[in-house]
């Protein structure tokens, strides 16, 4: 079966960037269309069960309680985020950047439904058809419907670049000198934790995060359990495998409260996500490792002794893939010297989170990771437009940048900013009937953005 549409703007990949994009460009009066491969938008956030939304605001207060952390209004990146926590609020699934991840997929309906943003779930992108440097259609995949699409401008926030690379655009994978890309990982959560026998920050004044002597030394003092501490011992002698850095994180809030739910990151997997045999055996020996790693914990912790596994990721998250080169290119000097630009669509407040490409290394491959508080660099326009291709335009992962940049671009704080000022020049595009997006008035652009909360 065959059929075919027509859209103002499409945008392939339904996390974060793609739901910021679709909305963005339909408050500007386009006719849009989400395509989302899984049952349920939000990305990386839903479907990898990441509780917190990083590069909202520096790394340096993710794990602290105050005005900051809580108050939307003092975030580095605001705009749709700022409306997104709102709703999520009135459901008590946001504290600050910890959001519900559960009760994300049904809100996040309610928002897009809301703004009249049309979406396919369930449906796999598959080809560009591109003609004189554009893109004439895409095709889509519903199980065995195909569906033939036609747009005057597209937008890639499908994290991987599938949409990009369809259409031509250049590109390479990971580190350019070798093609490695940083680990993938799974998350999971285990639910009915003790969390009487954990370590809390009232016990040593830090957050639960990381793992310090400090922390030792207080777990001692108090008669409890640092998982993370209990984890990095268990691996550094060699009794689950030395290749994983598996992490318990925080706790979930959901309903207005903290569960007794923990948000665990245990797996590490390399391999390239577009390719499916070592995808494939990326997620089997992801789910594997992480079992082994539970049974551990509820063999040798009160904390998790009669714990239960109560969820696990819809899939290895990938952190690296395709690297686009586009009219700017991100990198580790924006970091350093928190760049500022004349055409600024966006802010990243995140760090130099750069996971070491050596299979089996679990460690670092920059010794300057954390940014200082309250720091950022800003994310120019041209970033986002990607050479060769005249109606594309890139959101969230897929933007510009370079191994290093990359490392601190590809979260989803980030990738709400970079997906709302695509899908406003999107927008723009299709009012001013433009011919590249390159003749979006970047002046307008930015004053669109600033209408619609977002502080550059």
């Amino acid at each position: 079966m065959s059929v075919s549409t027509v859209y103002d703007v499409v945008v392939i990949g339904g996390g974060l960037a793609g739901c910021s994009a679709a909305i963005a460009a339909r408050r500007l009066g386009a006719k849009v269309l989400l395509v989302e491969r899984l049952s349920f938008v939000g990305g990386a956030w839903t479907g990898g069960m990441v509780t917190h939304i990083a590069g909202l605001i520096d790394h340096e207060r993710i794990y602290e309680k105050n005005d900051f952390v809580l108050d939307p209004k003092k975030w580095i990146v605001q705009g749709l985020a700022c409306d997104y926590y709102d709703n999520l609020k009135k459901y008590g699934a946001a504290n600050g950047i910890h959001w519900d991840h559960e009760a994300g997929k049904f809100i996040f309906d309610i928002i897009l439904e809301h703004e009249g943003v049309d979406i396919l779930y369930g449906t796999q992108f598959f080809e560009a058809k591109c003609s004189s440097g554009k893109i004439d259609s895409v095709g889509l995949i519903y199980r065995t419907t195909r569906i033939d699409v036609e747009a005057k401008i597209f937008i890639d926030a499908s994290g991987d670049g599938d949409l990009g690379a369809s259409a031509g655009c250049e590109f390479y994978f990971g580190r350019e000198s070798d093609g490695r890309m940083s680990p993938a990982t799974l998350s999971y959560m285990i639910g009915d934790i003790n969390k009487s026998y954990l370590l809390s920050e009232e016990d040593y004044g830090v957050p639960i995060g990381g793992d310090s002597e400090v922390k030792i030394d207080a777990g001692k003092q108090a008669g409890k359990e640092d998982l993370n501490v209990i984890l990095k011992k268990a691996r550094e002698d060699g009794v689950i495998p030395r290749n994983m850095r598996p992490a318990a994180i925080c706790m979930k809030y959901a309903e207005g409260r903290e569960r007794n739910e923990l948000w665990c990151s245990f797996v590490r997997q390399w391999g390239n996500i577009t390719n499916p045999w070592e995808y494939s055996a990326m997620e089997k020996e992801g789910r594997k490792t992480g079992w082994e790693i539970f049974q551990y914990l509820k063999a040798n912790t009160q904390s998790c002794k009669d714990a239960y596994l109560s969820g696990v990721g819809s899939q290895i998250w990938p952190r690296e893939c395709r690297h686009f080169k586009t009219h700017y290119v991100m990198n580790a000097d924006d970091f350093h010297k928190e760049s500022r630009f004349d055409d600024v669509v966006g802010r990243c407040g995140f760090y130099l989170d750069l996971h070491s490409v050596t299979p089996g290394e679990c460690g670092f491959d920059l010794d300057v990771r954390h940014s200082c508080r309250d720091k950022y660099f800003e994310i120019p326009f041209r970033a986002l437009v990607p050479l060769y291709v005249n109606n594309l335009l890139l959101a969230g992962r897929t933007i510009g940048a370079d191994h290093h940049g990359h490392s601190a671009t590809r979260v989803m704080g980030t990738g709400i900013a970079t997906g709302q000022a695509a899908g406003t020049a999107a927008g723009i595009f299709v009012k001013e009937k433009l011919d590249t997006p390159l003749q979006v008035d970047v002046s307008m652009m930015q004053g669109i953005l600033r209408k619609n909360k977002v502080v550059i």
